[in-house]
């Protein structure tokens, strides 16, 4: 018996939730900060244009919002079916899961790409963008997009590696990816003098670290998984079992995209391009209240599919039952303060 399988299935659901959700929420934590951080460096590296530069980039939120739902879309529904067939003892079922997700993600993330390029100004005008904040908001948004492939995978394998009881490692990732980010953003920015530029290409780097360490996860004997070339070809079973089960998640972040879309408009109209800027600055400390509550939502993951696939129903419910708990608690406490 794998040592994850022993914890997943037998270890008290409290010490559980907490063992999985912590990392989580470190790993969320930071990443949050390094976007707010981001943000700060801009503000202090482009002098009277700053203010620009920051709506700028808020307008190019939405966009990372989609590209965050290719992630969780094929990161949720193909976690959750590694998840149950390590309940299983289904290997097999588990590796091929793991291939066909990297197919899945990097096939929708370069099309996206390749559809924003193509469509990028009329994007961002729609997103929000004004005459003035256009070139700001396009060449921040321009290597980003780029970096799209980068972040999805990380980010969906990330999900994958988690779904193996291995929070500790993807939270590794979001921290590594994140303080890589801190640093190159001041050299990027100031050094470099790359402004707005340099904080994208910055962001850029940072997500290709995480893909190397997803990279080195599977290539190494850290994962009981292997990634396996032959798997890659397209599984129509597995592809259509994770996209049916990420689809909510996908279709969430779309719309919590079209709400920001609507907002930005909105902002534009009724109050210019600074309350644009401080609107996306204010959503960026707002997440730091919300990461603890999301890592709980990852940390949990794996415990509901392993003993769903182990057919051990009872710890599924009393998980449910922890977790809720919890999360009200939290919620209240982000209210209180």
């Amino acid at each position: 018996m794998h040592k994850n399988d022993a914890m997943l299935g037998d270890e008290s659901i409290g010490n559980l939730i907490v063992k999985l959700s912590a990392p989580a929420i470190v790993g969320l934590l930071v990443q949050a900060l390094y976007n707010l951080v981001d943000t700060i460096f801009v503000g202090r590296g482009l002098g009277e244009e700053s203010m620009l530069a920051i709506a700028g980039i808020s307008v190019a939120f939405p966009i990372q919002i989609l590209m965050m739902a290719i992630a969780l879309g094929v990161g949720i529904g193909g976690s959750s079916i590694i998840s149950r067939a390590l309940g299983k003892k289904d290997i097999i079922k588990a590796e091929r899961t793991v291939a066909n997700m990297v197919t899945l993600v990097v096939t929708v993330s370069i099309a996206f790409t390749a559809l924003c390029m193509v469509f990028l100004d009329p994007m961002l005008k729609v997103f929000g963008a004004s005459d003035i904040v256009l070139p700001f908001a396009n060449e921040y948004t321009r290597y980003i997009v780029i970096g799209t492939t980068f972040f999805t995978f990380s980010a969906a394998m990330s999900n994958a590696i988690r779904a193996e009881g291995n929070t500790k490692f993807a939270m590794a990732i979001m921290l590594v990816s994140s303080i890589t980010n801190i640093i190159l953003d001041p050299l990027f920015i100031f050094e470099f003098g790359m402004g707005v530029k340099g904080a994208a290409i910055a962001t850029v780097i940072s997500q290709l670290v995480g893909c190397v360490m997803v990279a080195y996860y599977y290539a190494s004997s850290m994962s009981r998984l292997d990634l396996i070339f032959a798997y890659m070809i397209p599984d129509t079973k597995i592809l259509g079992e994770t996209i049916s089960i990420g689809m909510s998640e996908f279709i969430f972040n779309v719309v919590e995209s079209a709400l920001f879309l609507l907002f930005n408009q909105s902002l534009l109209i009724y109050g210019g391009d600074v309350s644009i800027a401080v609107f996306g600055i204010t959503i960026k400390v707002f997440m730091l209240t919300l990461m603890p509550i999301i890592g709980i939502k990852q940390g949990i993951q794996p415990i509901f599919g392993y003993n769903y696939g182990a057919n051990e129903y009872a710890r599924v419910k009393k998980t449910i039952s922890f977790s809720n708990y919890i999360v009200t608690a939290m919620c209240i406490i982000s209210t209180v303060i």
